[in-house]
């Protein structure tokens, strides 16, 4: 089976699997191939999502940082800015 005519198996799969009747006339293998596009798909949202987690995370810490610059510019007390920002003595002092 050539990948165009296997993609559109798939596609017509994904369009039309909505009861066990439907999924029992299937093959074995467009089950199988069924089976691993939805494995891949969860594997690539399950991938974004944490990529996203990750995005805002560093959004978090970059914040805390430029915070932290801007109260030891003002002369804000070293431990307080580590109170607040959750950055260490020595981050703040590196910064």
């Amino acid at each position: 089976m050539t990948d165009k005519s296997r993609l559109k198996r798939i596609d017509w799969a994904l369009k039309h699997v909505k009861s066990q009747e439907e999924w029992d006339k299937m093959t074995e293998q467009e089950q199988r191939e069924y089976r691993e596009y939805m494995v891949s798909v969860h594997a690539a949202r399950d991938a974004w999502d944490t990529a996203i987690d990750e995005a805002k995370a560093e959004g978090r810490e970059e914040t805390n940082r430029e915070n932290a610059r801007k109260m030891k510019a003002k002369g804000f007390a070293i431990e307080d800015i580590a109170e607040i920002t959750g950055l260490t003595a020595e981050e703040i002092g590196n910064l």
